[in-house]
């Protein structure tokens, strides 16, 4: 007896989708503007991809039926998820202006061109002079966090990690974020072979046989004295992590806020961690989050990895960043938790001393106040330490015992008055 299979209804030609919105009577912000752009834009290619596919069955008119079928509907299903998915084509080219701007977000205005409010992005080339840390990676991040911090880093990269299908949904909804490198070291292989030697020399990197978790990219903007500072853009890990904790910083204007008296005068001191990102070493496992582009094991000048395996001059390595990236969503809360932690551990927050945040109520310093003596430390991580006080700032030991603290954990520091 011969049985005759079904014949199921065809699967081509595909329906198109209508990826098209009208927003022009909405006001919203440049972030929002440029995801629904990048959403009608993914929309489009996966229009292409259905046309596509019906030419190639001998459908140019395309469908037209009145509704898709179940198959066609899971067809158009993994055609979307491959295009929302998909890696940008080699062709593809960000500008340095937008990586940056994606990377900042409101924050973008902190390096503006001086002619056009344009984003300072620097591009690399021969002569250009990078403002290299003399040395990175010199404290353990663990050991300088508070305990309920260090837990969480214990955890490794599963404790940051977005659940899988929220990040399907946002790159559905957004697209996967890009990764931006600096043109030379992009495309001159012995450019970026010189600087991954740069950055291994200074122990800010690690050299592995395997492949890392996720990979970021390198580019540079420009210092106020013209030196190139490195940015790393963490875009596509910060894309696959949950959202930090906000984070109570202390900016220059918080000194504006401090009370004193008519006739009374303040003095001033600051501190400054070098580089201090960059001081900062990650755990072996968080590195993983932070590849960059693989090279050979001759092109890096190593004949090891960084665990001591031996390797031969042909076996490809992957460089992956052994200190906190400032491109990273979480490095400004961890490193701010690690700064306050240090502040705590040299007991400068108690007695005579008080912190002093952004939009919070500040001391009183003014003569005849309950707390005249105060020694007020404004924090940030990405700023010097400014202490401020009514009285003459070598009468209070609050400088040495943080110099003493921070020297202890091999901090280095720098713009000490």
């Amino acid at each position: 007896m011969c049985l005759q299979r079904a014949v199921p209804r065809d699967l081509l030609p595909l329906p198109g989708g209508d990826w098209s919105r009208d927003y022009s009577q909405q006001s919203v912000s440049r972030v929002v503007a440029r995801r629904r752009a990048a959403l009608a834009a993914d929309g489009q290619r996966v229009n292409d991809c259905v046309e596509a596919l019906n030419f190639l069955n001998g459908d140019p008119r395309g469908f037209l039926g009145v509704r898709p079928s179940a198959a066609q509907l899971t067809a158009l299903e993994h055609i979307e998820h491959a295009v929302f998915s998909d890696s940008p084509p080699s062709g593809w080219t960000e500008s340095s202006k937008e990586s940056l701007s994606a990377i900042l977000g409101a924050r973008a205005s902190l390096y503006p061109d001086d002619s056009d409010d344009a984003m300072r992005v620097a591009p690399l080339s021969p002569d250009s002079v990078i403002a290299w840390p003399a040395s990175a990676g010199s404290a353990e991040l663990l050991a300088c966090l508070p305990e309920a911090q260090a837990d969480l880093m214990r955890g490794g990269h599963a404790a940051f990690a977005r659940p899988a299908d929220e990040v399907e949904l946002e790159i559905k909804d957004t697209g996967r974020a890009g990764i931006y490198w600096d043109p030379r070291l992009k495309n001159d292989k012995q450019a970026y072979s010189d600087f991954i030697k740069e950055l291994h020399s200074r122990s800010m990197i690690d050299l592995q046989a395997t492949s890392p978790l996720h990979q970021v990219g390198i580019f540079f903007v420009y210092k106020k004295d013209g030196s190139l500072r490195i940015i790393v853009d963490a875009r596509r890990v910060n894309q696959a992590t949950r959202e930090p904790p906000s984070t109570r910083l202390g900016s220059i204007a918080a000194l504006s806020e401090l009370q004193v008296g008519q006739d009374e005068s303040l003095c001033f001191s600051c501190q400054d961690i070098a580089h201090c990102f960059y001081q900062l070493r990650l755990p072996a496992e968080l590195r993983q989050l932070f590849g960059l582009r693989p090279l050979l094991a001759h092109e890096a000048g190593v004949t090891h990895t960084s665990a001591g395996i031996p390797v031969k001059p042909s076996t490809k390595l992957w460089p992956v960043l052994r200190v906190l990236p400032m491109g990273f969503s979480w490095s400004v809360f961890l490193c701010q938790a690690a700064h306050r932690n240090l502040l705590e551990k040299s007991k400068l927050k108690s007695g005579l001393v008080c912190e002093v945040v952004d939009r919070r109520p500040p001391p009183s310093l003014a003569q005849g106040n309950v707390l005249q003596d105060l020694s007020a430390l404004i924090t940030n991580c990405s700023y010097p330490l400014y202490q401020v006080s009514r009285v003459q700032l070598d009468v209070l030991p609050t400088m040495p015992c943080l110099s003493t603290r921070f020297h202890c954990m091999r901090l280095p520091m720098s713009n000490a008055a």
